[in-house]
């Protein structure tokens, strides 16, 4: 009996031992390499505010940053503003990943004014509930925290823009963003930038924006803390001990972002051909994140009389290393309505459907009233 005893421990002993040993053989470590695009993904805080916005924008592979001239412009280029002429409001909603319970909804307001255009934006992202666990309940069910809890994040915004000359216009922003979850959050104040300029060449608008530039923030408060009872540790603690984790300060996705829109089809500048019911215009654009490879995106937009519109586009998010079987990443589509109201008053209803790969998709609904 003694012998079979030592044998089973002898066996369990050296599996033990190799396994180690033979999970070396199988992989090897992925070691930050700063000559590699894209080793700095999720080191910045507030990635919400990367998402984009708007089904239009989003629909065209997010290359809107030279198209943007309405009121989604306060997200995306914030001259694009100046063009707005009468009351506007905006309101999206982004369902993200399929059934995730993710959301991510914009609300906007602008007005022209003293010389130039205000705007007042909102962007509001909410994971849905998610498991709550603790080093006492690691399954769950924490009487003192409840079962779930649910990350918030929200950036309000205040923009101004206006022309310098009739073919170029100028905006900015400043916001205030915070993220976190229930007593323990992050808040960061950030810039935005923008230019916008008709070069009068080929219906050819180039557009530009620096956004999020801003203050370094760390996550703060209560679920962070913690309190130390003597009978918790091996010091002689005469009273409970207060103490709080420090946790690693983080900066905004600071991001360069390019475009470039030229009119094929419908004004007089056309490059194809004049057309008074039909417009169709290419989009591209380059994205430069701080903590992301440069991606491109090209997008297409078809009017009808400017009430109509079919959307296409494709952003090249991170190909290099998905490889052609994954050519649908980052591809996206919809469409979009406009009824005029009289007046120069207008409705507007957009969709848009991005392809996200292994996350699912993202289904794009928004709104635009200009009184």
């Amino acid at each position: 009996m003694i012998g079979f005893r030592f044998s089973a421990f002898a066996a369990l002993f050296a599996i033990t031992a190799s396994a180690p040993l033979a999970a070396q053989g199988q992989g090897s470590y992925y070691e930050p390499d700063p000559k590699l695009e894209g080793t700095r993904v999720g080191t910045r805080a507030a990635d919400f505010l990367k998402m984009g916005v708007g089904a239009r924008g989003l629909a065209l592979g997010s290359a809107y940053t030279a198209m943007a001239d309405d009121i989604y412009a306060l997200y995306w280029n914030s001259a694009g503003l100046a063009h707005i002429q009468s009351l506007s409001a905006a309101f999206s909603h982004a369902a993200l990943f399929e059934e995730a319970d993710i959301t991510h909804q914009f609300v906007g307001v602008a007005l022209p004014m003293l010389g130039g255009v205000f705007g007042v934006s909102g962007i509001f992202f909410d994971s849905g509930d998610i498991p709550r666990t603790s080093e006492l309940f690691p399954q769950g069910g924490d009487p003192d925290f409840g079962d779930t809890f649910t990350w918030t994040g929200s950036a309000i915004g205040l923009h101004y823009a206006r022309f310098i000359t009739d073919r170029l216009s100028v905006g900015f922003a400043a916001k205030v963003v915070t993220e976190g979850i229930t007593g323990a959050t992050a808040s960061y104040v950030g810039f935005d930038a923008g230019v916008r300029f008709n070069t009068g060449v080929f219906g050819t608008t180039i557009g530009a924006a620096l956004t999020n530039v801003g203050s370094e923030g760390r996550i703060t408060g209560g679920p962070v803390d913690r309190r130390i009872n003597g009978q918790e540790t091996e010091l002689d603690l005469l009273r409970p001990l207060e103490i709080g984790i420090r946790t690693t300060p983080a900066s905004l996705p600071t991001a360069f972002h390019f475009g470039i829109q030229t009119s094929l089809v419908g004004g007089p500048s056309a490059v194809l051909a004049p057309s008074p019911n039909h417009r169709l215009v290419a989009l591209v654009q380059v994205d430069d994140g701080i903590d992301s490879a440069m991606q491109p995106s090209f997008a297409a937009e078809y009017a009808f009389r400017e009430i109509l519109f079919a959307r296409i586009g494709k952003r090249m998010m991170n190909e290099p290393r998905t490889g052609f079987r994954e050519s649908m990443h980052g591809a996206s589509a919809g469409f979009g309505v406009r009824m005029p109201l009289g007046g120069g008053r207008r409705a507007g209803f957009d969709f848009g459907y991005v392809d996200m790969g292994e996350l699912e998709n993202i289904r794009v609904f928004s709104f635009e009233f200009v009184f």
